[in-house]
C-alpha cells in the first residue's frame, strides 16, 4: 500500500491514494477520475472537492427513482439524497436530459405516504423548479402528459394535514400565471366538481384567492 508523505497531501490527493490502493469497482474509478482531473486546478480548496458530485443531475435523479422504489431504504436515506437533488434545482441550470426524472423525483416525494419531511422536501424542490424552468423558458414539461406532478399536487389538496394542503395550493399558485386556464380548470373540475369535502373546500379557497390576487396571464 503506498504511504503518504509525512508533510502531507491534499484532502482529494489523500482520497486518490486511497482508492488506488484498492480494487476499484466502476464506481470507485469513476470517482478516481473526477478527483484525479480536479487536482490539475490548485484554486480548489479540499472543501470544493467534496462538493462536487460525480454524479450528473438526470443520473443524481434516476438513482433517487431507484432508492425511493425500493422500500428497504431508510426514508432519512431518502430524504437526504432527495435534498441533494433540491440543492442542484436551486443552484444549478436543469438540462433538458434530467427534467423528466426530476419531475418524477418531486412527484415521488409529494405522495410519499411515511415522511411529511419528504412531501414538504418535495414541494420545496417543485417551487424551485417552477422558477428555474420558467428562467429557461422550458415550463411546459411540467404540463406534458408524461408528467403526472399535477395530478399529484392536486391530490394533496385535500389531505388530512393542512401544511400539505397550504403547498398544495401554494404549488398551483406558483403554476397558474404559466397556464392560467389550464390550471383553473383541474382545480374545478378535480377539486371543486370531483373531490370530497376538504378537496372541494380548498378548491374553492384556490379560486377565490387567485381571482382576488389576479396577476399576469402569461409567463
Amino acid at each position: 500500500m503506498p504511504t503518504i508523505d509525512k508533510k502531507g497531501e491534499s484532502f482529494a490527493g489523500c482520497i486518490v491514494l486511497a482508492l488506488k490502493a484498492l480494487s476499484l469497482s466502476r464506481g470507485n474509478r469513476r470517482i478516481l477520475s473526477h478527483l484525479s482531473s480536479s487536482l490539475d486546478n490548485p484554486s480548489l480548496t479540499p472543501k470544493a472537492h467534496c462538493l462536487q458530485s460525480p454524479l450528473t443531475m438526470d443520473e443524481l435523479a434516476t438513482n433517487i427513482i431507484n432508492t425511493f422504489k425500493r422500500s428497504s431504504t431508510p426514508t432519512e436515506a431518502k430524504l437526504s439524497l432527495f435534498n441533494q437533488l433540491k440543492s442542484h434545482i436551486k443552484h444549478q441550470r436543469v438540462p433538458e436530459s434530467a427534467q423528466a426524472p426530476t419531475l418524477e423525483c418531486i412527484r415521488l416525494a409529494i405522495t410519499s405516504q411515511f415522511s411529511s419531511s419528504l412531501v414538504a422536501s418535495g414541494f420545496s424542490a417543485l417551487g424551485h423548479l417552477i422558477k428555474r424552468l420558467t428562467l429557461q423558458d422550458q415550463i411546459a414539461v411540467v404540463f406534458s402528459q408524461r408528467c403526472h406532478v399535477i395530478p399529484a399536487i392536486l391530490e394533496r389538496l385535500g389531505d388530512v394535514k393542512e401544511s400539505h394542503r397550504q403547498a398544495a395550493s401554494q404549488a398551483l399558485c406558483d403554476l397558474w400565471p404559466c397556464k392560467p386556464v389550464e390550471i383553473e380548470k383541474v382545480v374545478r373540475e378535480g377539486a371543486i366538481v370531483e373531490g370530497h369535502g376538504r378537496a372541494k373546500e380548498a378548491g374553492m379557497e384556490w379560486v377565490t384567492k387567485v381571482h382576488e390576487h389576479r396577476g399576469p396571464q402569461e409567463c
